[in-house]
């Protein structure tokens, strides 16, 4: 997976997941830069933030262009300087010094390293590979049971500390009287995990 990280013209922070699609006309190469910020931000988590390239197939020096690999027209119109500045500093696009026109706009061309080419999926792939997912701990104690949601949390590190900790949690459930308790990891909510979505990562106990 591809992220990028920038300051936006406010001062913050982002980081920005690139993903990648075809364009149905003429078939270019597309980059898009999603908001992988804040995984807790429910409302603008994944969205887009911007398109990185633009599609000119009536411009015979863009078509040209694009026809080679990893080639791509910039949008400059949408995508923020300082943000096409960090994917050149990345190393996740080298710019030709070459720009065509349409209207008002200078749009460059630029080519995708190999190295960022390598690591780019398309839409659906992105967002499954950052989605959070959620932690429960589920438990039997003899006089019933429950299930709780542990965290939330996209693949990786801090995904792994939370299944760590649960996973801690359910074998001092158990050494504590409970039957057994086990760690789901899944999308969704608490039911989702528990009953459809969800994958037993530790189980204490005689489940």
């Amino acid at each position: 997976m591809l992220t990028v990280e920038y300051e936006t013209g406010w001062g913050e922070r982002a980081r920005l997941a690139i993903c990648t699609d075809r364009y149905a006309e003429g078939g270019a190469l597309v980059l898009l830069a999603l908001d992988a910020t804040d995984p807790g931000d429910e409302e603008e988590y994944l969205d887009l933030w911007c398109p990185l390239t633009v599609n000119l197939p009536g411009d015979p020096v863009a078509s040209a262009w694009c026809a080679g690999p990893g080639h791509v027209v910039v949008d400059a119109n949408n995508a923020p300087a300082a943000l096409v500045e960090a994917l050149v500093s990345a190393g996740v696009v080298e710019m030709s010094g070459r720009a065509v026109r349409s209207g008002f706009c200078a749009y460059p061309l630029a080519t995708v390293t190999p190295g960022a080419l390598a690591c780019l999926h398309d839409h659906e792939e992105t967002v499954r590979a950052l989605a959070p997912l959620t932690v429960v701990l589920e438990w039997e104690d003899g006089n019933g049971g429950g299930a709780e949601e542990w965290g939330r949390a996209p693949r990786g590190k801090g995904l792994d500390a939370l299944v760590a900790s649960a996973s801690a949690e359910a074998d001092a459930l158990v050494a504590g009287g409970c039957v057994w308790a086990a760690v789901r990891v899944g999308s969704g909510g608490v039911e989702d995990v528990d009953c459809e979505t969800g994958e037993t990562v530790h189980v204490a106990g005689g489940r």
